[in-house]
């Protein structure tokens, strides 16, 4: 397992009903486990079921790109094994009804990351509980966490998981060089 030595670009929890929890930039691994970043919101019941949505998470990478291409950057590849990630916390998220970088049982984004990416890879990480994609990317494009993770040049791969249960969409975007 790789999980010392990920390097944190800067992050931020969002939840689009209407509570914002912004983590400060350039977070170090010790800080992660302890500040903003690890925070859980609870937003309400967990459920039984959940269901992925493989053709919003498409469509959110095309929105993703779109902002990265308004500002000549490449356009960002989807990794399946970051995707793989990506799904399994909007599932968590979906299925224990919250959200945030971290989970309940204290295991935050860069313990999940270092499962699949090598040690020093720098990356970053959206996440939010939106109605729909297009809500979700508008968000992230208006907070300047959340965006500063959408225009980082260094990011060239994603993983987009997008889990809905109770009528509510979980998001995450995963970044890695």
């Amino acid at each position: 397992m790789h999980r010392v030595g990920l390097v944190v670009s800067q992050v931020a929890i969002l939840v689009i009903v209407a509570l914002i929890i912004s983590g400060a930039p350039q977070l170090s691994f010790a800080q992660v486990s302890s500040g903003p970043a690890s925070r859980v919101v609870w937003l309400g019941p967990s459920s039984t079921g959940y269901a992925f949505a493989p053709a919003d998470e498409i469509k959110l990478l095309g929105l993703v790109n779109d902002i990265r291409e308004a500002h000549h950057l490449a356009p960002l590849r989807m990794s399946p094994s970051l995707r793989q990630v990506a799904r399994d916390h909007s599932r968590d998220m979906a299925l224990r009804g919250y959200v945030g970088h971290g989970d309940p049982s204290g295991e935050s984004f860069v313990d999940r990351l270092g499962r699949v990416l090598q040690t020093g890879t720098r990356v970053g990480e959206n996440v939010a509980a939106v109605q729909t994609v297009e809500e979700a990317n508008a968000a992230f494009a208006a907070s300047e966490w959340h965006l500063q993770n959408m225009l980082n040049p260094v990011f060239r791969v994603v993983g987009i998981g997008v889990a809905s249960a109770q009528a509510t969409m979980m998001v995450t975007e995963d970044f890695a060089e």
